[in-house]
């Protein structure tokens, strides 16, 4: 209906109507703004009457004595129908009874006025009683519904007093009609009246009780006043029925005032503070007005469904309470209700929701302003916290003022154990915003407190890389606290403890940190960040230096680790330590560069050395020697060198050494015997013990012959040791090495020397003779071979069919004589015995195996026909109830496969996964047939499983 104007219907038993030519019950007038299907869908089911038995049966003649029925309902297009039916002795026939109905539709544009004043429906008037159809079948339209005027005062308490409805059957009532829209249960009340009475007295009750339902239950509520027995009619949630009409155990609600029987309407036995609300207020309308007002705002942008449940309006009328100054109320449980309170609060609805959020503002002010001694809870930290998501951008500062007071309460409260504190930065950190918000203005007022969590974050961490992360959060949150000369102290004294305690040892861990605090500072591209990086790896890298001394460091590779802070090192760092620290700097870098250029350009480390002092070369070459001393790596060989040179403090001749080539050999042989020959080999090829035409250097030559002579006269007895070294690249010191054999090799060694060109010239006779021979016997053998017998091969058996997509083939020749070839399907598959997996395709498949022996001959090749098929996948499915009443059904399938382990499932054709699924499958009234069936990798379809199940 587009009118706003309120129609009319006439409903009675005439010679004809609006719809029908015939004598009956129909439609006898109406307005012109009502349409006929709306007039026989939705108007005609209401209009009826059904008189009280103890009338009808005694035949009552006297129509004032039937109560007239009061309907008001609210169509399925939003209209507002009220109507009223009553008793009509004769018809127009003037031989049988009737009823006449005359309905109101108020459009559902102007229906609010009703709905918020319970006086237009219980006190509507203007009804007709009867209606000459001669005067025409179109009634007027209405601007509104007349109606009387309300209570007077004291009449609703005179009303409950005279039906027997104390305190408690009041409260009953109006929860009954408040769950009976949202629920399935219908309410019946019998009055315990004089039928006469009995429509007034109905009209009164159900107006006190509408007056005290919120207005979205008004909104779907309808009623009945009069009724001869109990009925169930769509649309129509509360009932007055006549006496002794109520059955015995009817689900739904009845309330017997005549017979004293009262089904279901038992309270909960919680919290009634809304029917409380309501009883304290029923003759004060105002109150319930401002009660219902405030449910109706705070429902803005709820769930149609959420609006008609009774516990709603429990928490609703607490917060009303609590707004209207109830202390207790609120500080009975503080978190809940605003807990409560933000159940109703959204982002999107909150500027239509101004009381709730002014409620709110002014709660959140009270905790703000409470006792020090007064501490929040992890609920009500969470409570305000949600807020922060809904509330707008004015009453964020707030808010955040009151969190970072509660962390102030808190932290004072913790005496010093700051763990006891922690919990509300945890508690704020489920939110990243509003703990990024709340800490900055902690650390603006009062920064020792924000430094005291950061110093206990950091000191929690159990790893380098945790600790390290804190910088990270920090840069994140709150990037001033990275300026924090708290945090930094924090952050070095845990660093410090964590690469000490490393178990993959101090160094390692000092030079990874130093990286990863690099690449941090690198990746935040943030100047606090890399402020903060650089004064915690100066500190720890300081720590370093008191920690270890040069002598004690136990190997190159340790040494390695610390080029982060050798190379190059940092001046202004540097420049801040104390004397002793920074000759222990030198010296460590020195010995640094030394072994990383001794392993590159031996110019430029000749450069280092020579720009040292003798006290500096010698301490450094003292060290250098221990850490080499224990494991003396190939790689480190270039560097060795530099631990024995001499440089030319004073003048000398070209033939002094440069290098102290047998201390050199000596040292090496000491620690390390056998690395001396590898040494020597490296040594080579290199310009510092070679010269440039091939020759070796004088004095390395006579380190090598003093080395041998007095430190290691057993070399020449290890055959493989002279061998490595008398057939080298270099042929000067092969002919030094074989000088040094002959000369340490005994008598008969040194007679073969003197002889061997005479030994020589009588090999030149006999090897030929041994040459002949072999040529003559290799023919002759191989001819015995090939006139053997062919060899012969045994293979296991194979089967005829197979499931699987390999077959095992085991095959062998006689005692597994390994000089006998076997060939599978033309190839080479081993000697002697095979062992083998065969790939199968689907269908027929031959296996062929022969043998060759070593002349060439060959077996009777051994064939196998094979059949493959490829198994399908098994299917397992979940039982399916054969009849349901919901509109869908769960289907839970699984497919195995031997060589899928992933079969793809379809369901109605569908694909719904792999392996494994469970599948919500939509069903229509009646019967439905869900089909099944699953595809392995390989084409194979399972058997397809139908499954039958009916919806009711």
């Amino acid at each position: 209906m587009t009118r706003t104007t309120v129609q009319q219907h006439y409903f009675t038993r005439e010679r004809e109507g609006v719809f029908r030519s015939n004598e009956g019950f129909d439609t006898i007038a109406k307005s012109a703004g009502l349409e006929p299907g709306f007039i026989k869908g939705t108007l005609h089911p209401y209009c009826a009457y059904k008189p009280p038995k103890e009338l009808s049966e005694r035949g009552e003649a006297d129509a004032s004595r039937y109560p007239e029925s009061l309907v008001v309902f609210h169509a399925d297009g939003g209209e507002l129908v009220i109507g009223r039916s009553v008793y009509v002795p004769a018809d127009f026939t003037g031989q049988r009874s009737a009823f006449f109905t005359h309905q109101y539709v108020i459009p559902e544009a102007g229906k609010e006025t009703y709905i918020r004043e319970p006086e237009r429906l219980l006190r509507a008037g203007g009804f007709q009683n009867r209606y000459d159809i001669s005067r025409g079948k179109e009634l007027p339209e209405l601007q509104e519904v007349p109606y009387e005027h309300t209570f007077a005062a004291g009449e609703r308490d005179a009303l409950l007093t005279r039906l027997g409805v104390d305190r408690d059957r009041f409260q009953q009532l109006v929860y009954a009609a408040m769950s009976s829209v949202g629920g399935k249960r219908q309410v019946y009340i019998v009055l315990n009246c004089d039928v006469s009475e009995y429509a007034l007295e109905a009209r009164r009750l159900m107006e006190l009780i509408y007056s005290c339902l919120p207005y979205a239950i008004r909104r779907q509520l309808g009623f009945m006043t009069v009724h001869g027995e109990p009925e169930g009619k769509q649309k129509i949630h509360v009932m007055f029925v006549a006496k002794g009409s109520l059955r015995t155990q009817d689900r739904n609600s009845s309330f017997d005032f005549a017979g004293s029987r009262f089904v279901h309407t038992d309270l909960s036995g919680a919290e009634q503070v809304y029917l409380d609300f309501v009883w304290e207020n029923r003759n004060d309308p105002l109150q319930l007005t401002d009660l219902f007002e405030f449910c109706d705002e705070a429902l803005v942008g709820t769930d149609a469904k959420e609006r008609l449940k009774p516990s709603i309006y429990e928490q609703l009328a607490v917060l009303f309470e609590i707004e209207q100054g109830n202390r207790l109320l609120y500080e009975s449980d503080p978190a809940g209700r605003l807990a409560m309170l933000l159940s109703f609060l959204s982002a999107d609805t909150i500027n239509r929701q101004s009381r709730l959020n002014e409620l709110f503002l002014r709660l959140m002010e009270k905790e703000s302003a409470a006792s020090v001694r007064s501490l929040p809870t992890p609920e009500l930290v969470l409570a305000l916290m949600q807020y922060g998501k809904v509330a707008g951008d004015d009453a964020k500062p707030q808010l955040l003022r009151c969190l970072a007071g509660f962390a102030h309460r808190v932290t004072a409260a913790s005496r010093q154990d700051f763990g006891q504190a922690a919990w509300i930065y945890e508690t704020l950190l489920t939110d990243a915003d509003v703990f990024a918000s709340v800490i900055h203005e902690v650390f603006r007022v009062s920064a020792d407190e924000a430094e005291a969590y950061a110093s206990y974050r950091i000191a929690k961490a159990d790893s380098i890389k945790a600790a390290v992360d804190e910088i990270g959060f920090w840069r994140k949150h709150d990037e001033y606290m990275l300026g924090s000369e708290t945090l930094a102290k924090a952050m070095t004294s845990k660093l410090g403890r964590l690469v000490k305690t490393n178990r993959a040892g101090r160094l390692e861990a000092a030079a990874i940190l130093h990286h990863d605090l690099q690449r941090l500072s690198e990746r935040e591209g943030s100047d606090a960040v890399s402020d903060l990086c650089l004064i915690v790896s100066r500190e720890l890298q300081a720590d370093l230096l008191e920690q270890f001394r040069l002598m004690e460091l136990s190997g190159v590779k340790e040494l390695a680790t610390l080029g982060f802070m050798l190379d190059p090192v940092d001046i202004v760092w540097r420049s801040g330590l104390h004397a002793g620290a920074r000759q222990l700097l030198d010296e460590w870098s020195a010995l640094y560069k030394v072994l990383e250029l001794g392993s590159g350009t031996a110019s430029q480390a000749r450069q280092l050395l020579q720009g040292m002092g003798p006290v500096e070369l010698d301490r450094m070459q003292e060290s250098a020697k221990r850490l080499f001393a224990e494991r003396l790596e190939p790689e480190y060989y270039p560097i060795v060198p530099h631990l024995f040179y001499t440089p030319p403090f004073s003048a000398a001749s070209k033939y002094d050494a440069e290098y102290d080539y047998f201390r050199m050999l000596s040292f090496i042989g000491e620690h390390a015997k056998e690395a001396v020959y590898d040494y020597l080999v490296w040594s080579l090829d290199d310009s510092r013990f070679v010269e440039s035409n091939g020759q070796l250097n004088l004095n390395y030559r006579a380190a090598i012959d003093r080395y041998f002579e007095r430190l290691d006269k057993q070399a020449v007895k290890n055959k493989p040791v002279m061998k490595r070294l008398l057939h080298t690249n270099n042929g000067a010191f092969n002919a030094l090495m074989h000088s040094i054999k002959v000369r340490q090799s005994g008598s008969l060694t040194r007679w073969y020397y003197r002889n061997r060109k005479k030994l020589m010239l009588a090999g030149s006779v006999l090897i030929p003779l041994v040459l002949l021979c072999i040529a003559f016997w290799t023919p002759i053998s191989l001819g015995l071979l090939r006139i053997g017998p062919a060899p012969a091969l045994q293979v296991a058996a194979i089967p005829e069919m197979s499931d699987s997509a390999t077959v095992h083939v085991s095959a062998s020749a006689k005692n597994g004589n390994p000089a006998v070839q076997i060939y599978l399907n033309g190839q080479l598959a081993g000697s002697g015995k095979i062992e083998t997996e065969v790939t199968l395709h689907e269908g027929a498949n031959v296996v062929e195996l022969y043998a060759v022996n070593r002349g060439g001959k060959a077996s009777k090749p051994i064939r196998k026909n094979i059949e493959y098929t490829i198994p399908a996948p098994a299917l397992t499915i979940t039982d399916v109830p054969e009849s349901v009443k919901a509109s869908s059904v769960t289907v839970k399938v699984s497919a195995t496969d031997r060589n899928d382990p992933q079969p793809k499932i379809y369901v109605n054709g569908e694909l719904a996964g792999q392996g494994s699924v469970s599948k919500s499958v939509a069903l229509k009234q009646g019967d439905n047939m869900i089909e099944v069936k699953a595809v392995n990798k390989d084409g194979k379809s399972s058997q397809q499983l139908v499954k039958t199940t009916r919806v009711n």
